[in-house]
Parts: structure tokens; C-alpha cells; sequence
């Protein structure tokens, strides 16, 4: 994995009034000036929505969760595909980044394949910590939207809000094969109950990402 990989896997935002930064979710460089994220987490309208330099480096440094400074960079979104629920992201105005990963798929892992998954849990709160999960996969199913077949892993892991968006890396950390979409919650159920904001249905311990191939597509 880059040495450097937080300046690659960067906190997704969105300015707010008086251009107070409202953090959303996750997103990854998968080109010199685009990153990719979750179509859920940005919705179709890319104002005010900007990336998060510079709060982390590399994974084994200490993160300072009391130093609130940010630099941003504006993003546009560049390519939107709610079926797949991808979002194509790319910096508005100059600079670049570079990574060492690829963009693979999850054709590359099997049920019990290791995998490793970077994010931000919890920045809907404003906790802004990059954070490595390593877990397996579960499951590969392919997940019906408007009549598409879409490939996900099912990872035997749990996520919480801020990670959506996020890369899944093999297991040498060379390739993304996925992206965090978010965990499974039964469709058309109602009468349900938020604690804290937090949907019960949601805390077990699988999640779901979505095939990078379809990334790829869209750049």
C-alpha cells in the first residue's frame, strides 16, 4: 500500500454556511485529478463539495483529533451513476495527485480472500481519522438495481457512517478491487426505530462494496 496513502484517501466534504466544511463520507484518487466515491454519499449536486487535504499521512503516524485546521480543493462531479452508486469527482482547479495502487475488481477475491478497507468512521460527526479495517470476504453476490445485475463483496466487517466511499484493497494492498457502499439493511422494511441516528438494522457485522471494475468504467 503507498506510503503515503492519506493523501490519496481523503474525507469527502461539503461547504456549509458562512463556508463551514460539513464532512460527508470517503473518497480515493483513482486518477491524476479524480477521485471516486459513493454516488450516496454526494448525491447529484456537486456544490459547495470539496476534498480534505493534509489530515493524514501515512496510516502508522499519530492523527492529532485536536488540530481542526483544513486545506480543501474543490471538486465538480465529472460522471454520476446512482445504479451502481458511483460518483466520478475531479478537482476543479489545478494540481494533481499521484498514487502507487490500481484499480482492479472483485473478480481478484474470493469468499475468505483478506482485504483491507481505509475510511473515515464517524465524520458525519466530525471525526476526521483515517482508519484501516482488515477483514474477509464474506460473499460475492450480484445485487439487482433497475433490472442491472451489479457485482458487491459482502465483507465480514462493520462500517459506520463517514465510510461509504471508501477503497478495498487485495490483501497486498496493490489493488483497489471495491469500494464501501455501506452495510446491508432489509429493503421495504418499516416501522423501524433511529437510535442516535443510527439505524439498529444496520449494526451487524457484514458490509457491502461495490466491484471497482465498474470505476473504471466510468473514467
Amino acid at each position: 500500500m503507498d506510503a503515503h496513502i492519506g493523501r490519496v484517501v481523503v474525507p469527502l466534504a461539503r461547504k456549509g454556511a458562512g463556508g463551514a466544511l460539513v464532512p460527508l463520507g470517503t473518497c480515493f484518487a483513482v486518477g491524476p485529478r479524480q477521485f471516486a466515491t459513493a454516488a450516496h454519499v454526494t448525491g447529484p449536486v456537486d456544490a459547495g463539495l470539496v476534498a480534505i487535504i493534509g489530515r493524514a499521512d501515512a496510516l502508522s503516524d499519530y492523527q492529532d483529533t485536536t488540530d481542526m485546521s483544513a486545506q480543501s480543493f474543490d471538486l465538480k462531479i465529472a460522471n454520476y451513476n446512482p445504479i451502481h452508486d458511483i460518483c466520478i469527482l475531479e478537482l476543479v482547479n489545478s494540481g494533481s495527485v499521484t498514487f502507487t495502487y490500481n484499480l482492479g475488481g472483485s473478480d481478484q477475491v474470493g469468499s475468505g480472500s483478506p482485504v483491507v478497507s481505509l475510511g473515515y468512521p464517524h465524520a458525519d460527526h466530525g471525526r476526521l481519522v483515517l482508519t484501516q479495517q482488515s477483514s474477509m470476504v464474506g460473499a460475492r453476490v450480484l445485487l439487482g438495481a433497475e433490472s442491472v445485475k451489479v457485482k458487491h463483496l459482502v465483507l465480514n466487517t462493520q462500517t459506520r457512517p463517514g465510510q461509504s466511499g471508501g477503497p478495498v484493497f487485495t490483501g497486498d494492498g496493490r489493488s483497489v478491487c471495491a469500494m464501501i457502499v455501506g452495510g446491508y439493511s432489509p429493503a421495504g422494511s418499516t416501522g423501524g426505530i433511529s437510535l442516535g441516528g443510527i439505524d439498529p438494522q444496520t449494526l451487524h457485522q457484514t458490509t457491502h462494496a461495490v466491484s471497482a471494475e465498474y470505476i473504471t468504467g466510468m473514467l
